[in-house]
């Protein structure tokens, strides 16, 4: 009973609390967090989420239902998009 459980890369303490790195890296984050890292409008974020928009982005992260009204995105998904965009070096700017 006072042993750690380990599963895929989530570690469980004795006292129940989540590492801080797997916490890190399964934080749920909400829309204006997402426009924050993204510099992205909250249309623009949604169109891309749509299948149906000339916007659509299939590499874009899925959301994360919290609600019957709520969504957000893992913020490590949001990062790793960020970070899969072309840079203005690849562009010659």
């Amino acid at each position: 009973m006072g042993r750690s459980v380990q599963k895929s890369n989530t570690h469980v303490a004795r006292n129940g609390a989540l590492s801080s790195l797997s916490t890190l890296q399964y934080q749920v984050i909400r829309l204006p967090e997402v426009q924050r890292i993204t510099g992205l409008s909250k249309s623009t974020i949604y169109a891309k989420m749509d299948p149906c928009s000339p916007y659509h982005d299939p590499d874009w992260p899925k959301k994360v239902n919290l609600g019957p009204r709520s969504v957000g995105w893992y913020r490590h998904e949001v990062i790793e998009w960020v970070e899969s965009r072309s840079t203005s070096a690849a562009w010659g700017a």
